[in-house]
């Protein structure tokens, strides 16, 4: 993913991309996704079958264990947005998405950026998700 500077004056926020260690942003070392899909192309409002990005909802490690603990399951738990969209990711991945729920990732490396939310026919930023630049896998043991 190449990333632009952006200028004050610039209209296109949703280009905005911060490394996840230069932002007062917390992010967890370690995550656990909870479900994954793949998100194709669009071209002139017609999906296509090329596969854009993947996106997954997740959970830290740490609140995982503590959930865990108290009898909760991971679906109740508050996720929050993470996505891969290196185009070389997304390619070694899109045949695997069912495979990624219960994966545990490293968030080295990552970069935060505005989240789009659709409110019924009109859309704002409405949030902030993970964007993952590598695809590190992790055991419970490096938490």
């Amino acid at each position: 993913m190449t990333i632009q500077k952006l200028k004050l004056n610039s209209n296109k926020v949703g280009q905005l991309n911060i490394k996840s260690t230069e932002s007062n942003i917390e992010v967890p070392s370690l995550i656990q996704i909870i479900s994954a899909r793949a998100r194709n192309t669009y071209i002139e409002g017609t999906q296509t079958d090329t596969v854009e990005k993947i996106v997954m909802q997740a959970v830290d490690l740490k609140a995982v264990e503590v959930a865990k603990n108290a009898g909760f399951e991971l679906e109740e738990m508050p996720s929050f947005t993470v996505e891969i969209m290196a185009p070389s990711l997304v390619t070694q991945l899109a045949t695997e998405i069912e495979k990624l729920s219960g994966q545990i990732l490293s968030t080295a490396n990552s970069s935060i950026a505005l989240r789009w939310v659709s409110r019924g026919s009109n859309g704002s930023w409405g949030g902030f998700k993970l964007i993952l630049n590598d695809f590190k896998q992790a055991t419970r043991k490096e938490s």
